[in-house]
């Protein structure tokens, strides 16, 4: 399973997340989660429809408030 991070190009938030992902090697796919193609399945996985969500197999995190 791949881990797949859900970001904009807009979100400094994500854009911190994937610089982690990357300080560490970790291997993911990024997915513009704004695009209408992928909205449903940002909202399912973050009710607010915010940016950045890491999702690895079953574990989803999202951004705090």
């Amino acid at each position: 399973m791949t881990r797949v991070l859900y970001t904009s190009w807009i979100s400094t938030f994500a854009r911190k997340a994937a610089l982690g992902l990357e300080l560490k090697g970790l291997a993911y796919e990024a997915v513009d989660a704004l695009e209408r193609d992928f909205h449903d399945e940002l909202v399912w996985l973050n009710a607010r429809a915010e940016v950045p969500v890491l999702r690895d197999g079953d574990i989803v995190v999202v951004r705090g408030i």
